[in-house]
């Protein structure tokens, strides 16, 4: 097209002025001289030029030129592409390739585009940290003196009914390996005073029966306020169990007599303190089980509570007499003795509370420290959080792994353990009690995770014992062999130095307590620490780019401290006798930096 537009317009020009006597050619001329050039010049494979089609665009012309004029005063627009289509009257035509010049918009008038902005949106799942606290869980509402299971004194995974007279334990997540006790709201120093409790279905669940652990337990006796909440545990409570066993003193022997049946659903048991006598008595269904037994002395001119523990056991309270109720000669019911003690009582919110953040390697001194303050400030009755605080309420599973391991306890209970912690911190952040996380917690996340569950209100204080390396050695053999737990791997032991650090003040904590230090010298201690430990895991530590080490089952760094979620790993391998199976989060969420045995592996 463009080749023919430059012929037709070339044929039309007029001839110079000086050459007067040329004639200018007809129309009919014109098409013939088009058509012979036409024939004697090749054309394009789709260019197909006839006299109708040069007659046809001829009368283009005269308004081609007038729109060639505007076009080249303008010269604002460029050459359009060549097309196959006719060309439309409202086109603009198109200029010589070698004449035609591009000219760019001036400056003024380019619109700049404007660059795109990017919003970070809020995430989805907002953290504990920025969630509300949960609602505070004050337990049932009871009358003025009535005698129930105390919401406030008793362990925060006890499942409390019926307005305080029923109580249970947990069996998810592993709860029914633990015993769960609790306490009354009242108790009593004289008299001869009665209590009672009935034995309702066995709850059933999984178990280490298969190692000879009885899943169902039950305890029932007293015991005073500074004893051990687990009847018969200590020297300051007497109980006996539903296999005929008493605890007096802290040991065991059977009581029942050979023949007598043990505890069943259903049964009745009524519990008789003499407290002129100093004797406990036990009955059932209105039957002695035995002699009466004497109370130790640590426990003559105090108070002492009815205490109950279960294990996968629900029971019923009996503090009042009645038709079916039997009630021992001279006795009276709790609940009707006009000199019963009010147990301490609860606060009344989360503000009045305090928890004690324990930091610090192991051996460092944290469990004296706690016992210490414990002593020392009775009437906060301080709840004890950390990972021997859940291994002790199950010693029946503890030593069925010992005999499987060769007299250790294995790492994979220390991950269940640790799992079940995570659950009791959450129901414990719930309530208005004071507490003390007795555990390494060296590291920032697990320092941040756990002060998280205690948002109510709660003032945090964090305190730090960091001796130097040969104080901590001579205290670590000064432990008693009953006493010692096992060993870290070095590289754990090298990790927790490596991020070891100190809750901020306010952020995290209220304040920071620096035993047998201070702040200065703490600061370099851990600038000492840091620098030892990350220079040894940097030589030691295997590479995770190894598949050797990364992917190996029964090797390799990740999956043996780690848990590993493959086949390996100490979680997987060790909780292959847990009747919860493996593959629980890793030995990295318990054993490396969540806690662990003995206050927290890894420093919680």
């Amino acid at each position: 097209k463009q080749w023919y537009q430059r012929r037709v317009r070339a044929i039309v020009k007029p001839e110079p002025e000086a050459e007067p006597e040329s004639v200018v050619e007809t129309e009919p001329e014109i098409a013939e001289a088009v058509a012979e050039e036409v024939k004697e010049e090749p054309m394009e494979e789709d260019a197909v030029v006839t006299a109708e089609a040069v007659t046809e665009k001829e009368d283009c012309v005269v308004k081609e030129e007038a729109e060639e004029n505007v076009v080249e005063s303008s010269k604002d627009t460029e050459e359009p592409a060549p097309t196959d289509e006719p060309m439309e009257a409202t086109e603009e035509p198109t200029t010589d390739a070698a004449t035609s010049e591009k000219t760019e918009l001036p400056k003024e008038d380019k619109v700049a585009t404007p660059k795109p902005t990017y919003t970070t949106l809020p995430s989805r799942t907002p953290t504990r940290e920025t969630k509300p606290p949960p609602p505070q869980d004050k337990g049932p509402e009871l009358e003025e003196g009535k005698v129930a299971l105390d919401f406030f004194n008793s362990d925060v995974f006890l499942k409390i009914q019926d307005g305080g007279m029923t109580g249970s334990n947990r069996v998810e997540s592993g709860f029914n390996q633990l015993w769960t006790c609790g306490r009354t709201t009242h108790g009593v120093s004289s008299g001869k005073v009665c209590f009672g409790v009935q034995l309702k279905e066995k709850l059933e669940c999984r178990s280490y029966e298969n190692f000879g652990v009885e899943k169902h337990q039950f305890r029932v006796g007293v015991s005073s306020l500074s004893g051990d909440l687990v009847p018969g545990m200590d020297a300051l409570s007497v109980a006996i169990d539903n296999f005929g066993k008493k605890y007096v003193d802290g040991n065991s022997e059977q009581y029942f007599a050979e023949g007598v049946a043990k505890l069943n659903e259903n049964d009745k048991i009524t519990v008789a303190l003499n407290q002129e006598d100093k004797t406990i008595s036990f009955y059932r269904n209105g039957e002695s089980l035995g002699d009466a037994l004497s109370l130790p002395e640590g426990l003559h001119g105090t108070a002492l509570f009815p205490t109950i523990g279960t294990r996968n056991m629900p029971f019923t309270l009996v503090t009042s007499a009645g038709e079916d109720n039997f009630t021992p000669e001279g006795f009276t019911y709790i609940q009707d003795f006009e000199e019963k003690e009010r147990g301490p009582v609860a606060p009344e919110t989360r503000e009045e509370c305090e928890v004690v953040m324990m930091i610090g390697f192991p051996s460092a001194g944290k469990t004296t420290y706690v016992k210490k303050l414990v002593e020392e400030q009775p009437e906060k009755h301080f709840n004890i959080l950390g990972t021997s605080y859940i291994l002790r309420r199950m010693p029946d599973a503890v030593e069925a792994r010992k005999k499987t391991k060769n007299g250790r306890m294995g790492y994979g209970l220390v991950n269940h353990a640790e799992n079940l912690l995570r659950i009791v911190f959450d129901l414990a952040g719930r309530r208005a009690r004071n507490y003390i996380i007795d555990q390494h917690n060296c590291q920032s996340a697990a320092q941040r995770r756990k002060l998280s569950y205690f948002t109510g209100g709660y003032k945090r204080t964090a305190v730090a014992i960091l001796p130097t390396e040969e104080v901590l050695k001579e205290r670590a053999e000064g432990i008693p062999e009953a006493e010692r737990h096992e060993d870290l791997p070095k590289d754990l032991q090298h990790e927790m130095k490596a991020y070891l650090t100190i809750p901020s003040v306010p952020e995290q904590v209220s304040e920071v307590i620096y035993v047998d230090s201070d702040a200065e010298t703490v600061a370099e201690a851990i600038k000492k620490y840091n620098a030892e430990g990350q220079d040894w895991l940097k030589k030691n530590r295997r590479r995770r780019s190894n598949p050797h080490h990364y992917h190996n089952n029964r090797g390799g760094y990740n999956n043996n401290y780690r848990g590993g979620y493959k086949m390996g790993g100490y979680n997987n391998r060790d909780n292959r006798y847990s009747p919860y199976g493996g593959n629980r989060g890793g030995y990295g969420g318990g054993y490396h930096n969540r806690g662990g045995y003995g206050g927290g592996y890894g420093g919680g």
